[in-house]
């Protein structure tokens, strides 16, 4: 999976923004504040229909302009298609080969990204949120049922917050039940799928980082779920309900269920959120990030696309050059750095861009 030409406006600090991208290495060069996060991150919107900074829509469009817009001409195995993706203050329309789409369900998963940013950081060494976010970006990508059971069950979490918020004013236990029952359903089942690739995801990720760094260091990890002890039981569900259900009353929230697990990474069986250095935490990043695009493989017999956001001065020379030389040759890399060096010019397509605007050298 490849994109053949990109198209952004209004985007951040760019006005209009056309590449030819080569099916191979692609380099976005330029100063620091010039706009080439922004570039990847339009890239990346149209894969998503968000950006990977978690910027509202409204931050995004251009000062002055009243829409964005992010175009994709791609190549597939099953055939080229275009991609659109048109927001504006009302709400976002997205496009299929000009087919017209009001729901991301719909358009999600027809682009395949995998994205390493400085912030990705965030993933292995911030809070819960960031690994849950991670997986559940992941596997919407790759399932579309996925998607539907993590989009039902945030629903239902918001419906179970509301009756117990209002639990203090109305003291209706019976609708506290109805909204606990949705959950319960809702919950069972995403847990099922998401432990599934869960279990099947991150033996890769132990694979990618011996592969890319050597086996002196062991990586391994923990699910931790909020609610059960070791291990998902559907039939202890509501049991766990019930333990919890005075204390959600009293403080008006849900305090147990997949929106609030975490998963523990260790290395030599020690936490890397306490005890990793820098360049442990950006090497089990990488490997993340090479196990993304194995498993995407390995599910969709699909390579994706590769964004890298200011790689260079992310790594040294020697995780730099494991992870560089890791690279399927066959697979579309667009890089943005502010260090031009030899390597990178003798293997890329390179674009300079200068205040938004950008030229092919």
């Amino acid at each position: 999976m490849k994109i053949e030409s990109f198209q952004a406006e209004n985007f951040r600090i760019i006005q209009q923004a056309t590449l030819d991208l080569s099916p191979g290495w692609n380099v976005i060069w330029g100063k620091n504040a010039q706009g080439k996060s922004a570039l990847l991150e339009s890239i990346y919107y149209l894969a998503f229909g968000k950006s990977f900074k978690n910027a509202r829509d409204e931050q995004l469009i251009r000062f002055g302009a009243s829409y964005l817009k992010s175009q994709g001409n791609i190549q597939s195995l099953e055939g080229d298609f275009l991609l659109e993706i048109l927001a504006n203050k009302k709400g976002k329309i997205y496009k299929y080969n000009q087919n017209r789409f009001e729901r991301l369900n719909d358009y999600i998963g027809r682009l395949k990204i995998v994205i390493y940013s400085p912030d990705e950081i965030s993933v292995v060494s911030g809070p819960p949120s960031s690994r849950r976010q991670f997986v559940d970006a992941l596997f919407s990508q790759l399932d579309e049922e996925y998607l539907l059971a993590w989009q039902k069950y945030r629903h239902a979490v918001g419906e179970k917050n509301r009756v117990l918020k209002e639990f203090h004013e109305h003291g209706d236990n019976h609708l506290v039940s109805v909204y606990q029952e949705e959950f319960y359903e809702r919950l069972i089942q995403l847990y099922n799928l998401r432990l599934q690739y869960v279990e099947e995801f991150f033996p890769l990720v132990k694979e990618q980082y011996a592969a890319l760094f050597g086996s002196e260091e062991q990586i391994d990890y923990t699910y931790l779920f909020k609610g059960f002890s070791e291990f998902f039981q559907p039939g202890k569900v509501r049991d766990i309900g019930i333990r919890y259900l005075e204390r959600e009353k009293e403080q008006g929230v849900s305090l147990w269920g997949p929106h609030l697990d975490d998963i523990l990474f260790v290395l030599n069986e020690a936490p890397v959120r306490h005890y990793a250095s820098q360049g442990q935490l950006k090497s089990l990043v990488l490997a993340l990030k090479m196990a993304s695009v194995a498993y995407i493989y390995q599910k969709t017999q699909k390579l994706p696309v590769l964004l890298i956001d200011d790689f260079s001065s992310e790594l040294d020379a020697d995780r730099l050059q494991a992870f560089l030389h890791a690279l399927p040759e066959e697979m579309q890399v667009i890089f943005t750095t502010i260090k031009l060096d030899e390597y990178l010019r003798e293997r890329g397509r390179v674009f300079r861009i200068e205040k938004g605007n950008i030229s092919r050298l």
